[in-house]
């Protein structure tokens, strides 16, 4: 975590089948040690973020934001990088 931030924060970027989507998950263990990871996907159109999933607290590691990102878009064996915001 970077210096004096209140959550930790990871972003993803990628196309799939033609299309641009942006991922968003947060840590919110420093608030409340029994939370998880909360996940937002984005379709990305006309750069404008249009939210297509959202899961509040319950994905336990960035693992498996990555698994799950590959289930609600039916894209086995795609590639998720995370980088730190």
């Amino acid at each position: 975590m970077k210096g004096g931030e209140e959550l930790e924060q990871y972003k993803t970027s990628f196309q799939h089948e033609g299309k641009y989507y942006e991922a968003v998950a947060k840590n919110y263990k420093i608030f409340c040690p029994d939370a998880d990871f909360s996940l937002t996907i984005y379709e990305v159109e006309n750069e404008e973020l249009n939210e297509i999933y959202i899961n509040p607290h319950n994905i336990y590691n960035l693992r498996d934001c990555s698994t799950t990102i590959r289930t609600q878009l039916n894209c086995k064996g795609k590639r998720i990088k995370w980088i730190e915001q």
